[in-house]
């Protein structure tokens, strides 16, 4: 029995059986259009979570977009996404689609983009998504490897659809530094109106301590482009060597040469070497607050607050609450479409810690089966320390003046 099962688990994964995927990722009932359906409770949860807030400056500053590259897209997946004995990979490539609610792969890239534009309706015509684009995995000596390059969203993509829906979507642009062409395609891009750069250190093979980026970074500077890097352990990458280049403390170097820079995730997962006391290893959260710390980055260093409320980072929940003066320099971000994969939510856990309510559960997990970029937001909204009743304040919802 135990056999039978086994590969009747492998078969599922080859083929992306949906009784499997659909109960991890993209497990929805509703269109999202049809909020009018939800209960009355949870359609008041949602309007009290907009309070506090100004909706013309609400703002998702953590969005990614996905495809496989239909419609001319130019998005690429690794191949090992959809063929081959990784089944891991398999099944996360199907999960994501779930999640993300494609159905036709002939059609991907678009159904990816029309899902995001009604996900995006609840909150009001002025609310902005900061879609990401995604550089591939560079060596050094500037060569690319797409074989340790798990996917690839080009700018061009990116700032072809925020010209194309311009009332919803804010391009953000993707330079691995290690390019030849790095500092020419930043230009390139920031002449075009984009101030905003991203980085997966550890899946794009970037050290942001490398002290042969600083030309790349004085650029930076100059065109005051800020950069949005992802700060902790990153789940699609192995080895310890990648895991390194997440560490919060790398990204001093840019920051002392006055290049505006926000940690994605607070670095909320997985543990780091203190940079400061060698052989010392803390949570990498914690360095991150560290830096928060240091007056000279006042103004320079940003946290923010995409995938938080997943529960492999919720351990770190408590003291972010606390650090009431730290909101401020806090960004909100969904990581969609991470939103849709449920099993990385546990709102149980969340009650169990004494941050929901059960009758907060429910609503939420309810408002989850129409709009997981909405349940996001309401989550992170209602969380609270019932102990101290503090909760994330207003303004980490909101675009702050520097980021326009």
């Amino acid at each position: 029995m135990k056999i039978r099962y086994v590969w009747i688990l492998l078969i599922a994964f080859m083929v992306g059986c949906t009784l499997l995927v659909r109960p991890i990722g993209g497990n929805f009932r509703h269109d999202p259009l049809e909020m009018g359906m939800l209960s009355a409770e949870a359609r008041d949860l949602v309007e009290d979570s907009f309070k506090g807030v100004d909706k013309s400056r609400l703002a998702d500053m953590h969005t990614h977009l996905a495809g496989i590259g239909t419609g001319n897209s130019g998005v690429w997946i690794n191949p090992s996404m959809t063929s081959g004995w990784d089944f891991y990979r398999r099944i996360q490539y199907h999960v994501y689609m779930s999640a993300s609610g494609v159905t036709d792969d002939e059609i991907a890239d678009q159904q990816y983009v029309e899902r995001l534009l009604k996900l995006a309706t609840p909150f009001g015509p002025k609310f902005k998504m900061h879609i990401l684009a995604f550089d591939y995995f560079y060596h050094k000596n500037g060569m690319v490897d797409a074989e340790r390059s798990t996917f690839y969203v080009p700018n061009e993509y990116v700032y072809e659809l925020s010209e194309k829906y311009r009332d919803r979507f804010v391009p953000v642009m993707s330079i691995n530094p290690y390019r030849k062409d790095a500092i020419s395609e930043l230009k390139k891009w920031a002449g075009k109106g984009i101030n905003k750069l991203k980085w997966l250190p550890n899946s794009q093979g970037i050290n942001p301590a490398d002290k042969a980026l600083i030309p790349f970074y004085q650029v930076m500077k100059e065109l005051k482009v800020t950069l949005l890097s992802h700060g902790g352990e990153e789940k699609a990458v192995d080895g310890e060597e990648s895991q390194a280049l997440g560490n919060p403390m790398l990204l001093r170097l840019p920051l002392d040469l006055g290049v505006k820079v926000i940690v994605a995730h607070m670095a909320s997962l997985g543990d780091c070497d203190d940079l400061d006391n060698p052989g010392r290893v803390e949570s990498c959260y914690k360095l991150f607050i560290k830096m928060m710390e240091e007056p000279k980055y006042e103004g320079l260093l940003f946290g923010d607050i995409s995938g938080i409320t997943i529960h492999t980072r919720v351990d770190h929940l408590k003291d972010i609450l606390s650090r009431q003066h730290f909101h401020k320099r806090l960004l909100n971000g969904s990581d969609y479409p991470l939103p849709g994969v449920n099993i990385i939510y546990k709102t149980g856990k969340l009650v169990d810690m004494g941050f929901l309510t059960e009758k907060e559960r429910e609503l939420v997990n309810e408002i989850y089966s129409f709009n997981p970029l909405l349940f996001d937001f309401v989550l992170k909204r209602v969380i609270k320390d019932q102990a101290t009743g503090n909760k994330f304040s207003g303004s980490a919802f909101e675009m702050p003046d520097w980021y326009l």
